[in-house]
């Protein structure tokens, strides 16, 4: 019979190691040591931004803040609960996150008491700086979301290095993510830069204008990338028009010298598809088509004759039986 545990993530391994010495169990299980290197991280507070508590932070930074909402969140569960209202409900989310983030141990008042010990195993909302990016750009571009996109990974787009608007490869489509992560690895290169300054001057450096900055790069080379693509969609299009006009030109030089036989002219009753220039593909189908309708041709020309032959012969059959009814060679009944 299987033994029940309790559920409570962060007591497990110890738990496990107790039922291993007291003989319960034979040996321990081959996830313990993953979790012992890896224990579940504690819920924060609800309300809580994670962009604003540092969430996004490097791990030890994330663990210091767990750690410290944790703290609030046990401390304020001991005192009396209280109901609040609405807005002193917020003010005391507000509050606790505020004093979170200066690494301050709060003096929590009794009203927040009811407040951390309600929301203290809630999941916050998750909230990236992406999502302000693309809400930008496509209520400033909304027919970049009328084209056609594969959202397909492929295994080139895991690691994609977005050095340029195009990602660093050629296979990357361009598109309103183009210029996300285009901003986003233009952030992430100032920060850098300003922590590199910073320690070279012992000077605090502003960032207020990094994201403004690093959009308006993206963009512009947004907006160049895409008009070099209209116009090498253009070019291709005049080409093939040249290279058209060159090929009918050819053609009627052949007729004139009698090299060549004018081909039948096409008629379509549609004015946009009889003014469309035909593709291989089209005439290879026209081809099919044809060859399929002299088939139905002569198949009906053989029913309609062997119909015409069956016919004769009914037709001499009765004459016959007419011309010996009328000799009297046969009964009457």
């Amino acid at each position: 019979m299987p033994i029940r545990l309790r559920h409570n993530p962060f007591k497990l391994p110890d738990q496990i190691l107790n039922l291993q010495t007291a003989g319960k169990i034979n040996a321990l299980p081959a996830w313990y040591a993953a979790m012992q290197l890896h224990p579940p991280a504690p819920k924060p507070l609800q309300s809580v931004i994670p962009s604003e508590v540092g969430q996004f932070q490097p791990e030890n930074g994330r663990l210091l803040l767990h750690q410290q909402q944790l703290a609030i969140a046990i401390r304020s569960a001991r005192r009396r609960p209280k109901t609040l209202s609405v807005r002193k409900q917020l003010v005391a989310s507000t509050a606790a996150a505020v004093l979170a983030v200066k690494n301050r141990s709060p003096a929590v008042p009794c009203g927040d008491a009811a407040l951390a010990a309600s929301l203290a195993y809630s999941v916050p909302d998750i909230v990236y700086p992406e999502d302000e990016i693309r809400r930008v750009f496509y209520k400033r571009h909304p027919f970049e979301l009328d084209r056609a996109r594969c959202i397909v990974e492929r295994e080139f787009s895991v690691a994609v290095e977005w050095v340029d608007i195009h990602g660093g490869h050629a296979l990357v489509p361009l598109s309103g993510e183009s210029v996300v992560q285009r901003t986003m690895y233009l952030l992430n290169q100032a920060e850098l830069k300003a922590i590199k300054e910073e320690k070279r001057t012992k000077t605090s450096v502003d960032r207020k204008s990094f994201r403004s900055t690093a959009y308006k790069q993206a963009l512009t080379e947004f907006y160049a990338a895409r008009e070099e693509e209209e116009l090498r969609e253009l070019k291709m299009y005049d080409d093939a028009e040249i290279a058209h006009k060159k090929s009918l030109s050819e053609m009627a030089e052949k007729i004139k010298t009698g090299e060549a036989v004018a081909p039948v002219s096409d008629t379509f009753s549609d004015p946009i598809l009889g003014a469309r220039h035909k593709a291989g593909s089209f005439w290879h189908a026209e081809e099919i088509e044809l060859a399929d309708s002299r088939l139905f041709s002569k198949d009906l020309a053989k029913q309609q004759e062997s119909k015409k032959m069956m016919q004769d012969k009914l037709k001499a059959f009765d004459q016959g039986r007419l011309a010996q009814k009328s000799a009297g060679s046969l009964p009457s009944f």
